[in-house]
């Protein structure tokens, strides 16, 4: 993980960071230290293209830098690192430093901040991730024609997806290998079934 930290890959030390933070709790019951959540600055300044250098901390150099500017930093993911109090004190503290800066912040869980302002996000309804599974499926495969035991099984799909888009559509994908009920039922066993090879989906 510092490796990648150290060799500018940001990205690929945080997507390290959760794995070692999920082995650790999961075998001995304990969290990173702060150390490793400090990637979250580090991560920032590389997006804010920052070079972190000086005696100054580099959290304060964020922070400076921010300072009089107008932005919006989105934060994807987040709910990683919210086992670890240093996080949420980094976004704290660069609220109070930065007071023109605005953060959107997605995350499965509460920040419990009083800065926090929660929006729900829901999942789609039944027939608009019926509609979404159509229209994906056909992209890969034109002469996608679902009958009504497929739309019930891509309603299927939809519920135990949680109706979320990029899910939805990632099951879609698997219509080139397999009819749709087959896919609802890898779906139920392993949602890690709901892999791909496209390159331009979002990570998640």
């Amino acid at each position: 993980m510092r490796l990648y930290a150290l060799q500018g890959q940001r990205n690929e030390a945080v997507v390290h960071y959760e794995r070692c933070r999920q082995l650790l709790w999961e075998e001995l019951g304990v969290e990173p230290d702060e150390e490793t959540a400090a990637l979250l600055v580090s991560t920032l300044a590389q997006t804010l293209g920052l070079n972190l250098a000086g005696q100054v901390q580099p959290e304060q150099q964020v922070a400076q830098f921010l300072h009089n500017r107008d932005l919006l930093l989105v934060l994807d993911n987040f709910e990683h690192l919210l086992a670890e109090d240093t996080a949420l004190d980094i976004l704290h503290d660069l609220l109070q430093e930065a007071p023109r800066l605005k953060l959107l912040v997605t995350s499965r869980k509460a920040l419990n901040i009083r800065a926090e302002q929660w929006v729900a996000l829901e999942g789609l309804g039944e027939a608009a991730a019926v509609s979404l599974f159509i229209q994906a499926a056909q992209r890969v495969r034109p002469d996608f024609a679902p009958g009504a035991a497929d739309r019930e099984a891509i309603q299927q799909i939809g519920r135990d997806v949680g109706g979320m888009p990029l899910a939805v559509e990632l099951a879609a994908t698997w219509v080139r290998l397999l009819d749709v009920t087959a896919i609802a039922q890898q779906i139920r066993q392993d949602i890690d079934f709901l892999a791909t090879s496209l390159r331009d989906l979002p990570a998640r």
